[in-house]
């Protein structure tokens, strides 16, 4: 039976077990693993542990350093304090403490050494700790109450470490499972510059500034909640960088490297001022996003921004992929952002500005390039769409948007959306069209020029265009200018006009140059009077003028004046409207009695009109309705020669395209019975290939000077519905050129024509050449053959009998001189029946001048006897003739023959052939 005091001992030790016990340690330096260091009374008296497994037990280090010797494990489930004075721990190499529970009175104790300390409990303080390694297994977090210097940081489990405000130097984090390193340290250095693995995030969450030092990479992800880092050099994230809160990065001239992503929440801010291809990686997403680079910037594709994107310094930012902003665009300083071929969507409200700004697109996919209902109402800012291709203009779906500067470069038509409203201007601003570009709006669209200066450019090869189908308003008094490309540096007439209306001809001339209006001599403006055939002087130069009449107008310095301009460039009419309804033009007839010539060679003819494209599009001549008695043949004053079109087939560049500006011929044979209507449907804002149309079947035949410029061009074309006379909607007149450049017609008809249309049953075609005052060493080519019915055009020379195949490829090169014969070509048509063998491999050919048949000697023996007979078709004799071969040539004189094919057969030394000669 117990004693009292055996009972009352037994009943401590028992509530001692159930709350714990309280051991010391001693003596100093003591080894903690040890339960022999350690005893229910301070000062080493009392009573040793049994050993260490008690969760309840509490260690008191009572003011002494103590240790773990190397190779040991010292397991401590329960609390490691020091609730006397300080102590340090060491941890020596290869031993372990692995703490269960916690420490407590933190700020006392030192843990030192190169061993492990293993933390196993959910939620763990650490003391001040500089040991090798430092273990954080299990689940929880374990919280730092000082600073961390450790070699190695190692987790397991699912666990985090809150640094608090301290800071974390450590050589090497490994982890396997989910982790984080939360930090709200605002020094230099929160954590180490190392590479923190892919399963440890890590969070920058003071809420005020921090620094990431520089050299930090992270294979797993990065946060920043609610503080602002300004980066030192680049950070590499393969996770995802998480800005929440107010957080704001400024990455300075760095990149955000790495295979991860970037998510903006909150009210975050990314900044950045890197100039390379990828300040972050693609496919980010950012609340607010600025650019502030100190020069050019990119935008990586993909990227989506919430709230604002900016752009605030001098510089363009291009973008290398869609972009997707919710909120506005803000433009500070002078920048740019060019969004390339790409797309620019999201809900953006507003566009915010402060500078000199432009704003451009080439994206020429499906959708619009830009969303619609964005206004951009800077005096200073431009919109430009300069895609090589069409591209679609955003305008206001239930308003008008306002863009105050709008330029239209590259190529392609750039045509408002369908049933949008554009403003351009605000009692001021532009559109510039460049050439080869084209603007245009369909029906159920509303363009407004408010105040505006629209200028349609023009270079020597191209011209702005404008086609505007829907409504269009004017306010503020905009004015519309018309560029026309001169060749001024070689004086000569121009046929043009302004295209614009509202537009006096004195508004033509570049600065310093002039135009004169006089009925005498000296006047270098004119229009054609079609009721007596008369260029007549207008009364002045300072009236608007009617934009469907075409003038003839001096271009080029003479007697010391310039007049429109000196050299090579633009002029420029200036208007105050466009022309967008069908114009109604008529047309008179007159004979040509004592009319004046169109140009210098000559040619009056007769029922001349002189009218333009008053249009700011191309006007497509394919299926213009005419009236009675009038041909459908235009032509065109190059400067020296005249282009024709005839429907299917042009001469000297002439085409069914007529462009803006310019006047153009046509001809009546009587008064018609009705206006001619130029239809505004016919115009086209493209400059690309008309329709396609069946091809006809023609040649082209090239006069080139010995500087290999082409001087002149007359086409042939077959088409079975052309009779032998004159066709009207398909012969082309041949207009003379100016003096001093020959040039060449077909004689058929008794006409001259620079298009001569027949049917295949014509194989021959009389060309004839009019020195015209010129001269040198000429060639004839081939060019544009779209034959089908013949497989060889052969010219001959009848000044020497020469035969020259001039299909694939072929050339005849031959000196002009002023006393040569008009009539001194024929090209002949076959398929191979008569080929140039058959041409030119006999001893004599033959030509025909006049009433005269010329014999050239090819390679018979001079002296020897020919004898001829010419038989009609019919084979009826008509005449013969026995001469002796000359060296050159021998001369037969004829009876006058009537038009048709003869045939010439001779006899040579017992050979007989036959050649063919034609009489027109």
């Amino acid at each position: 039976m117990r004693s009292f005091y055996q009972t009352l001992c037994f009943l401590l030790v028992s509530s001692m077990s159930a709350f714990g016990t309280t051991y010391y340690l001693s003596p100093a330096g003591a080894a903690l693993n040890n339960v022999n260091n350690w005893w229910t009374v301070s000062g080493g008296t009392g009573s040793h542990p049994a050993n260490f497994t008690s969760a309840s037990d509490v260690w008191d280090l009572d003011n002494n350093n103590g240790n773990v010797p190397s190779s040991n494990t010292w397991t401590v489930p329960g609390t490691i304090t020091c609730s006397n004075g300080t102590a340090v721990i060491t941890i020596n190499s290869s031993a372990q403490i692995s703490l269960g529970g916690n420490f407590t009175n933190v700020a006392n104790i030192a843990v030192v050494g190169t061993g492990t300390l293993t933390l196993t409990s959910s939620a763990q303080n650490i003391p001040i700790c500089s040991v090798g390694i430092l273990q954080i297994a299990g689940t929880g977090t374990a919280y730092a109450e000082a600073n961390l210097n450790v070699n190695t940081l190692v987790f397991s489990g699912t666990n985090q470490l809150d640094m608090r405000t301290h800071s974390l130097t450590v050589g090497l984090v490994t982890g396997g499972g989910t982790h984080a390193i939360y930090t709200q340290n605002t020094g230099a250095t929160p954590i180490s510059a190392i590479t923190y693995p892919a399963d440890v995030l890590v969070d920058f969450n003071a809420g005020t500034t921090q620094t990431i030092p520089a050299n930090t990479a992270f294979d797993g992800s990065l946060t920043i909640s609610s503080s602002t880092i300004t980066a030192l050099s680049n950070i590499s994230v393969d996770g995802t960088l998480t800005l929440s809160g107010d957080a704001i990065l400024d990455m300075d001239t760095y990149q955000v490297t790495g295979s991860g992503t970037i998510s903006g929440m909150g009210t975050s801010t990314f900044l950045t001022g890197n100039t390379s291809t990828a300040p972050y990686p693609d496919n980010c997403s950012f609340y607010n996003l600025q650019f502030d680079g100190a020069s050019d910037q990119s935008i990586p594709a993909g990227t989506t921004v919430s709230n604002t994107i900016g752009f605030t310094a001098n510089q363009t930012v291009t973008a290398l992929g869609n972009l997707s902003v919710g909120g506005s665009l803000g433009f500070l300083g002078n920048a740019s952002l060019d969004m390339d071929t790409y797309q620019l969507t999201g809900a953006i409200s507003t566009v915010s500005f402060s500078g000199t700004h432009t704003f451009r697109t080439a994206y020429t996919g499906a959708g619009l390039p830009f969303p619609a209902d964005l206004n951009f109402t800077l005096s200073s800012f431009t919109v430009e769409f300069y895609a090589a291709g069409d591209q679609t203009i955003p305008g206001g779906t239930s308003g008008a948007s306002t863009i105050y500067n709008l330029s239209l470069t590259g190529s392609g038509v750039k045509t408002l959306d369908n049933n949008h409203q554009l403003t351009i201007g605000s009692s001021g601003g532009t559109l510039n069209i460049e050439p080869g570009v084209g603007f245009a709006s369909t029906s159920g669209t509303t363009v407004t020029f408010n105040g505006s200066t629209i200028t349609m450019n023009a270079d020597a090869l191209e011209q702005g265009h404008m086609k505007l189908e829907g409504t269009v308003s004017t306010s503020n008094s905009p004015s519309f200018v018309r560029e026309i490309y001169l060749s001024a540096s070689t004086p000569k007439y121009y046929n043009i006009s302004t295209g614009v209306s509202g537009s006096s001809l004195n508004t033509l001339p570049e600065s310093g140059a002039t135009i004169v209006a006089n009925s005498g001599s000296t006047g270098s403006v004119w229009y054609w009077n079609s009721v007596n055939s008369k260029w007549t002087a207008p009364a002045n130069i300072t009236d608007a003028v009617d934009p469907t009449v075409g003038y003839t107008i001096y271009a080029g310095t003479a007697n010391g004046t310039d007049f429109l301009r000196s050299t090579d460039g633009t002029i420029a009419a200036e208007g105050t409207g466009i022309v967008t309804t069908d114009q109604s033009i008529t047309l008179n007839y007159h004979d040509g009695t004592n009319g004046d010539d169109l140009f210098s060679g000559g040619a009056t003819g007769y029922g001349w009109n002189l009218v333009a494209n008053p249009f700011t599009a191309t006007y497509d001549w394919t299926g213009q309705a005419l009236p009675s008695n009038t041909n459908n043949i235009i032509y065109i004053w190059g400067g020296t020669t005249y282009s024709a079109w005839n429907g299917s087939v042009g001469v000297a560049g002439g085409s069914e395209l007529i462009p803006p500006a310019q006047a153009f011929w046509i001809q009546t044979t009587a008064t018609p019975d009705a206006d001619l209507t130029l239809s505004y449907s016919q115009t086209d804002a493209s400059q690309s290939t008309p329709v396609l149309k069946s091809n006809p079947e023609y040649i082209k035949l090239n006069l080139w000077d010995d500087n290999g410029e082409m001087t002149d061009e007359i086409a042939i074309q077959f088409d079975p519905s052309a009779t032998a006379g004159y066709d009207r909607n398909m012969d082309a007149h041949k207009l003379p050129s100016t003096l001093g450049h020959p040039y060449a017609f077909v004689a058929l008809a008794n006409k001259q024509m620079s298009i001569c249309a027949a049917s295949t049953s014509t194989t021959d075609f009389p060309v004839h050449l009019k020195p015209n005052n010129g001269s040198g060493v000429y060639t004839f080519t081939l060019q544009g053959n779209q034959l089908s019915s013949f497989t060889d055009a052969i010219l001959e020379d009848k000044t020497n009998g020469q035969y020259t195949q001039l299909m694939r490829g072929g050339s005849y090169s031959f000196t002009v001189n002023q006393n040569d014969p008009e009539d001194r070509f024929v090209l002949h048509f076959n398929n191979n029946s008569v080929g140039l063998d058959d041409y030119s491999n006999t001893p004599l050919t033959v030509g025909l001048s006049g009433n005269q048949l010329i014999l050239f000697n090819q390679n018979a023996i001079e002296g020897s006897r020919v004898a001829g007979d010419i038989l009609d078709l019919h084979g009826r004799l008509i005449t013969q003739f026995d001469v002796e071969t000359h060296s050159d040539r021998n001369v037969i004189p004829l009876p006058s023959l009537s038009a048709g094919v003869y045939m010439v057969r001779m006899t040579l030394n017992h050979e007989t052939w036959t050649e063919r000669i034609v009489v027109y």
